[in-house]
């Protein structure tokens, strides 16, 4: 039986368009749950709870993170790190969008059993990265 993406955390700091882009296709392919940040301090922030954040009926942990390896001050490490820090979300998917120039200083993030590097403007393999995610049936939970 697989994992349900019940909800997804996108940090996303790039142009308006991309974010519209990434959330109009989750929710077209049924990941209707999607939350985006856009930048570290606000990933975090949800991930912890503060503030607005508190409020888990509209801003529920994630069971899955996105994260924009096009962020110019490398948010997308930080939050990595920042959640693998944690003992309760080690083992949360992480799906990370790079595009090719970007895809050798990410490579180490492919060392690490819960991360998942996608082409970031290939979002084909993106759902077939979430679905791969929901097969896997791996009970991981959390939030960024």
């Amino acid at each position: 039986m697989g994992m349900s993406v019940q909800h997804i955390l996108a940090v996303v700091q790039s142009d308006l368009q991309y974010i519209c882009s990434l959330r109009h296709i989750l929710e077209i392919n049924g990941f209707l749950s999607v939350t985006v940040a856009r930048n570290s301090q606000e990933a975090i922030l949800y991930f912890r709870g503060v503030g607005i954040y508190q409020d888990r009926r509209h801003y529920p942990l994630p069971t899955l993170v996105v994260l924009d390896c096009e962020n110019r001050d490398g948010v997308d490490l930080e939050v990595l790190a920042w959640i693998r820090d944690r003992s309760a979300l080690g083992s949360l998917p992480v799906i990370l969008l790079c595009s090719e120039k970007h895809g050798n200083g990410h490579v180490t993030c492919a060392l690490d059993p819960a991360s998942f590097i996608v082409e970031r403007n290939n979002f084909s393999d993106l759902l077939d990265a979430l679905r791969n995610v929901e097969a896997a049936g791996e009970t991981r939970v959390a939030v960024a």
